[in-house]
């Protein structure tokens, strides 16, 4: 949970850490994992704009950054992020608002953290997808 950012409040009640955490590998990477299913994305769009949620996701890419910057600059590799999307009980695509938020922020990603562009994992995909 990030509470600095000015959507925090509204955003913390839908992420939080059943959902979404952020945890550092023995070199200094930061694996980034999601379930989507946990994520009342319905709700949580209800309460914040598409603009004000993309705020939000850069805002963590920016600390993810800032780490890693930092662990970088002191281990002398390249720091990554790696992605962790775990699609447990995930039965039903997602709110079209949220999915315009992630599109929205993905695509910013790439423009403004190029050097956060790691590995991305798909995890627990159902049988009929592998």
């Amino acid at each position: 949970m990030i509470s600095t950012h000015p959507t925090a409040a509204a955003i913390n009640a839908f992420i939080t850490p059943s959902n979404i955490v952020t945890l550092s590998t023995d070199d200094g990477d930061l694996v980034y994992v999601i379930r989507a299913s946990r994520i009342d994305d319905t709700a949580m769009m209800a309460r914040v704009s598409v603009s004000q949620l993309v705020d939000f996701l850069l805002y963590v890419k920016e600390v993810h950054q800032l780490v890693l910057d930092q662990r970088s600059a002191r281990t002398g590799r390249l720091c990554n992020v790696i992605f962790a999307n775990d699609i447990t009980g995930t039965r039903k695509a997602p709110d079209p608002q949220f999915s315009k938020g992630l599109t929205d922020s993905s695509n910013s990603y790439q423009d403004l953290y190029p050097s956060l562009a790691g590995p991305t994992m798909i995890l627990n995909l159902p049988f009929i997808l592998q």
